[in-house]
């Protein structure tokens, strides 16, 4: 890779800006499908070109009501923001916008994964919610048609 386009990401913290959890009142048992409850997934991104850090956003609803599942066994709403900085030869262009954009949210989401689990873990759901890796070059593609 040329000197010209090489791009460092520093993954430096993150923080819980928001998480909620609610069983919904009829839950008492093992819900055996787990996998269909509704999952919406947003993310976005911020790059202070002057200071050379950007911050990503990460918004995770599980168990939105749908037709399928009307009454979702519970419902989870996780935002996580993670802190980054970056050295970037030259100007940010549009490559070097997506490259950060796809690196800095496919390190964030294992820890968005990890928070469902534990969550789920410890409200005694049984078994807990295990959000499987995801491809986030999909994923993004998929916030993005949504989005616009």
């Amino acid at each position: 890779m040329d000197k010209q386009s090489s791009c460092i990401l520093k993954f430096h913290d993150y923080i819980i800006r928001k998480m909620s959890f609610q069983v919904h009142p009829t839950y008492f048992t093992p819900d055996p499908d787990q996998a269909s409850l509704a999952t919406s997934v947003r993310h976005d991104v911020s790059i202070d070109e002057k200071n050379q850090q950007a911050s990503v956003t990460l918004e995770l609803s599980i168990g939105l009501p749908n037709e399928e599942k009307p009454n979702p066994p519970f419902t989870i709403h996780v935002v996580l923001e993670g802190f980054f900085s970056y050295h970037a030869d030259g100007n940010v262009t549009p490559t070097f916008d997506r490259v950060c954009n796809v690196n800095a949210t496919a390190i964030l989401f294992p820890y968005l994964r990890s928070i469902v689990t534990d969550i789920t873990k410890i409200a005694n759901v049984n078994p807990p919610l295990i959000i499987p890796p995801v491809n986030i070059n999909k994923l993004l593609k998929h916030d993005d048609k949504t989005a616009g």
